[in-house]
Parts: C-alpha cells; structure tokens; sequence
C-alpha cells in the first residue's frame, strides 16, 4: 500500500481543525481504502486552542502528525519546512484546514497521477465565490505570471496539488528561503496535469490572508520566477529615451526653421516630467523588489525552530 503525506499549514483554526481531520480520514476509508496516510499540522506558534486540540487528535490517531513552529514564518515556509519530515511516495503539498480546497477531490487527483503516471498533479480552483476586485486582481496576477515566466498555469491554480517525493526533492534542494511552491513545482520541467473543482466558501473563523499579504505573495511570485520585468523596463526606458530624443530634435528643428511657431512649451514639459518621474519610480521599485530579494538569500537569517514534533 502506498503511503500519502498530507500537509496542512495552519496558525489559529481552532474551529476547523476537527472537521478538517474528519473529513480526510473519511476521503480514505470510503473511496481510497487501498493507500495509507499521514497527515502533517504544522503550526504557525497558533494563539488559540489549535495545538491542544491536535495533541489530542494526535494521541488518538498516530496518522496525525504535528510539527509546531517557534514563531509564525507563513504558510509557504511552513509547507516547505513540513516537506522534509514527510514519508510518504505520493505528498499532498497542501490540504487548507478551512477545507476551501475540499479532500473530496484527492481520489480523482490520485486516479489521474496512476492513469497517466504523472508526478505533478494540480488542482485548479474554479468558481471562486468573491468579490469583483479580488476576482479581478487574482486574474490580473496569473496573466502576468505566465506571460513574465512561460510556465502556463491555470487561473486558480495554487498548493493543493500531488507531488512526488522525487519533485519534493528537487524542491528541497533548491533551499530557497521565500518559496513560491506553485511554481516552483512547475519549474521542475515535468509534465503536470490538472483537475478542475469548485472552491469552497469558508464556513468558519477568518482568513489569515488579507489584500497586503496577497499583494506581498505576488510580488516575491515575480521576482522569483522571472527576470522578465526588468528586461522589459530596460526596453521601455530605451523607447522612451528614443521617442523623447526624436520629439527633441523634431521641435529644435521646427523652431530653427520657423521662429514664430516656436512656443514656450511649458504644458509639454509638465506632461514630460510627471511621466518620466511616474516611469522612474517604477523602475527603481521594480529593481528594488529583486535587490531585497538577493538581500535576503545572501544575508543570514535567524531561523525558525521546531520545538515540538509529535508522532514522528
């Protein structure tokens, strides 16, 4: 029998952590009774009753693991530093604990991965209960990931996805210190496949996830998968810089030629500065984003422990 590692990030889901466990053992005792499991908690230093109740669980069940973090490092740190007590052949990178990705849908991701003998198997988040905005910023987001980095992910693709241990080191040994798992797994060069779900509302508690966090994750997406961005400010300032000598020469010429057409020009300057000054800072954001990048895989870091591992 196989054995499937589950892993499931969290940091203060006290009231989502027992359907959570419920619902997955359920997924493999009715439909996947031919594979075993281990399912991975790695807490974020949670605040509330969450480890308490999964000390519990945990005594219960020795499927259920936990790992707790010294502080709260984010759910990606979390997943990556989770992936290396895994024994499984088959790892479920993330299964949320507010089950908005439901693991109803692992059995036909499982059946996909035999079927075809793939090692990377993505599910794809399809209607999305949300508002307009967050919609539109989510599409804007994978538009530009896969037009910077030519990787080809779906909209609504994310970490709830099957991976191979052979993938899983790969990953790990990149020793990356933001990971952006998504693409990470599919900058691994193997074939991946795609199943299709509908996402889940959550039913209780808040998400962890707000706009700036969002806006941070997409950010550190960027600059991790592609040196596109630049490029492409380097060829934009060099057209700027073109049209603007050519508007130069072109009305240098018209005053030399007719003097009295010749006028001060002071709107036209204006314009000139504002946008220029507009393109500026955006260059500089852009190559400071990547700078702090390397800053912070050069500059050493004070690591997260685990202080308490149970059921490994």
């Amino acid at each position: 029998m196989k054995l499937i590692s589950i892993i499931t990030p969290c940091f203060n889901e006290e009231e989502n952590i027992q359907e959570c466990i419920e619902r997955l053992r359920k997924v493999f005792e009715e439909n996947l009774p031919n594979y075993k499991y281990e399912h991975i908690f790695t807490d974020n230093a949670s605040t509330d009753n969450t480890m308490n109740l999964l000390r519990d669980e945990a005594k219960k069940d020795s499927r259920i693991k936990v790992l707790r973090n010294s502080k709260n490092i984010g759910a990606f740190k979390s997943m990556f530093s989770a992936l290396s007590f895994t024994k499984g052949e088959i790892i479920l990178v993330q299964l949320p604990a507010d089950l908005q990705d439901p693991p109803e849908i692992i059995p036909q991701m499982l059946e996909i991965m035999e079927e075809k003998d793939s090692k990377i198997v993505f599910g794809v988040r399809k209607n999305r209960n949300e508002n307009f905005l967050t919609s539109f910023f989510r599409n804007t987001f994978y538009s530009l990931i896969n037009k910077f980095s030519g990787l080809g992910l779906p909209n609504g693709t994310g970490e709830f996805c099957l991976i191979t241990t052979e993938i899983s080191e790969i990953i790990l040994n990149s020793n990356d210190k933001d990971p952006f798992l998504r693409t990470m797994i599919k900058q691994t060069g193997f074939k991946a496949e795609f199943v299709e779900f509908n996402w889940q509302k959550r039913v209780r508690g808040k998400s962890k996830v707000n706009f700036f966090k969002n806006f941070d994750i997409a950010i550190n997406a960027f600059t991790s998968v592609s040196k596109r961005p630049t490029r492409f400010l380097t060829i934009l300032g060099l057209t700027i810089s073109l049209i603007s000598l050519i508007y130069g020469t072109v009305s240098l010429i018209l005053a030399l030629v007719n003097p009295s057409t010749a006028e001060p020009g002071i709107p036209t300057l204006i314009v000139f500065l504002f946008f220029f000054s507009g393109i500026q800072f955006l260059v500089l954001g852009i190559l400071g984003e990547y700078i702090f990048s390397i800053y912070r895989h050069v500059r050493p870091e004070i690591k997260h422990s685990i202080t308490e591992e149970i059921n490994f």
